[in-house]
């Protein structure tokens, strides 16, 4: 299930967040981030991950998934509110930042550098 861009992130937020966490805690985190995208791509369902994964990390792919009509300042702060997937989704805007820099897309690259940047902020409120 995982493709090249999930397996990026879940690298990414290793390497940026895993040190010192138990292995329950750095095997969750690594589920949330090979399952960040699913829900929004139609792949699998929060109750499937529940059944599957189990709670933590069926909440935090609850929270990075954005809802229909949410903009993206309310998808971001929803998403800070849980430390799993706030984790992920700067993991995730890095990588995404790379690819568009690797592409010379500058003005996505900037995007995606501000999505980070924003939700950096809101992880130090």
């Amino acid at each position: 299930m995982a493709d090249q861009h999930a397996t990026d992130v879940m690298k990414l937020t290793g390497d940026l967040f895993c040190g010192g966490y138990s292995n329950t805690a750095e095997e969750d985190i690594e589920k949330v981030a090979l399952l960040h995208d699913a829900v929004e791509d139609g792949v699998l369902e929060i109750e499937t991950i529940y059944n599957l994964y189990g709670e933590t990390v069926a909440v935090a792919v609850d929270a990075i998934s954005k809802r229909q009509g949410e903009t993206n300042k309310e998808y971001l702060k929803r998403c800070s509110e849980n430390v799993l997937a706030a984790k992920v989704k700067i993991a995730d805007g890095i990588v995404n930042m790379k690819r568009c820099i690797i592409d010379k897309d500058y003005s996505r690259a900037k995007y995606y550098c501000d999505r980070v940047g924003f939700m950096l902020k809101l992880m130090e409120e």
